[in-house]
């Protein structure tokens, strides 16, 4: 079975509910994105993209998986 997960959200609790309820995320893949998404701050807006697949029984039978779990930095602009 092949997954994806790619979104960005305002703050570390908001992903951490999406991905929870993503019904197309396997169980199995939840744990280590939540595991990331605890490391970064509270408060930062996050993005979380990855891919990879599990057997299922009869396909491809090695599991993958690429995950980045990365703060979004917003810059100000210079003061004056």
């Amino acid at each position: 079975m092949s997954w994806s997960v790619n979104f960005k959200a305002r703050t570390r609790a908001d992903a951490e509910r999406i991905v929870a309820a993503d019904p197309e995320l396997p169980e199995e893949i939840k744990p280590y994105i939540q595991s990331g998404l605890q490391a970064l701050p509270p408060d930062k807006a996050v993005d979380v993209s990855g891919h990879g697949h599990l057997p299922s029984g009869g396909d491809y039978p090695e599991t993958s998986a690429t995950l980045q779990i990365v703060p979004i930095e917003f810059k100000a602009p210079p003061a004056g």
